[in-house]
């Protein structure tokens, strides 16, 4: 027996009945809503008391009955071993079943951006619409489609950061931008890690570009190579000149750091009270070696300097 004649179908539309839940087909590519914990958990309980009471929305293509909206209450019903759910069935094509899973599947819930970006995507290259022929059908605006379409190629890790809210549309728009992979996640770490708006996402993704068009332009050339030139940076306690590979970074509390800066200034107020250096013996060492001792408590004198600094 056929679907049609099992449920009866006819001239008039739309059908509304019970329907199996193993007679519906559940499209691969499609926006699944995705719902907060506590409203899941809320929503799993009014389906195991009281069942399915909102219709699931599915459209019937001639052959099968397709479903459009409603996969978490038909998957909630069959896990309360439920047979049937209700159903709202209108007649219509797969292309159909795209454009309205499209619109319910994001304003009923939080949409994936990834699942939007594959229905787009199908329409496109599959049924050959354009993006206006999708905006006029679905109500998005024709900058929103042109940039999911942006970044429907991108590193996966920069799709689960936007389907994550990690990253605003926008960010996203401009990381896709960036041809080399590595750099493209550099860049997606940074807008994360330090929150950038899009508009210095934007000036980041800018640099890396240019960055990367130098490479480009400079890997065909053979420059001879240079000794690597010696950087010397100033040492902030002592005043010397080391090399910066020397140099070495400590986190210091800002108390800390107020007592160990009066230990360095009354060190330095020693060096230079010190007689002048005799004939022919150097004005000033290059470096001044000093030895600072620290103590578990620090003096009350040093930390009423510390508070007044």
């Amino acid at each position: 027996m056929s679907l049609a004649e099992k449920y009866k179908f006819g001239d008039k539309w739309p059908w509304l009945g019970e329907v199996e839940i193993r007679d519906i087909v559940v499209p691969e590519i499609r926006v699944t809503a995705v719902m907060p914990e506590d409203l899941e958990e809320q929503f799993r309980g009014s389906i195991a008391a009281q069942g399915v009471l909102n219709p699931v929305k599915c459209i019937w293509d001639g052959e099968r009955i397709i479903l459009v909206d409603g996969y978490h209450r038909m998957m909630e019903a069959l896990r309360n071993k439920m047979v049937t759910v209700p159903a709202v069935i209108v007649p219509g094509n797969l292309r159909d079943v795209m454009f309205q899973n499209l619109t319910t599947g994001k304003l009923q819930g939080r949409g994936k951006v990834t699942d939007m970006i594959r229905v787009v995507k199908y329409l496109v290259e599959e049924e050959g619409l354009s993006l206006e022929d999708i905006a006029a059908k679905t109500g998005y605006k024709l900058r929103y489609l042109s940039d999911l379409l942006a970044i429907a190629k991108a590193h996966p890790d920069l799709l689960m950061a936007l389907d994550e809210e990690k990253i605003p549309l926008g960010a996203a728009v401009e990381i896709a931008r960036i041809p080399d992979t590595d750099a493209q996640l550099k860049v997606l770490w940074n807008a994360i890690q330090y929150r950038m708006t899009v508009k210095d996402v934007k000036d980041l993704v800018e640099k890396t570009l240019e960055a990367l068009q130098k490479k480009r332009e400079g890997a065909g050339e053979e420059r001879p190579r240079t000794p690597r030139e010696l950087v010397l940076l100033e040492c902030h306690l002592c005043e010397g000149k080391v090399p910066a590979k020397d140099m070495r970074t400590v986190f210091l509390c800002p108390h800390c750091m107020n007592i160990l800066w009066d230990m360095k200034l009354e060190a330095m107020k020693e060096v230079r009270e010190q007689p002048p250096a005799r004939a022919g013996a150097p004005e000033k060492p290059e470096a001044q070696e000093l030895e600072i001792e620290f103590v578990d408590e620090p003096r009350e004198e040093a930390g009423e300097a510390g508070e007044q600094a």
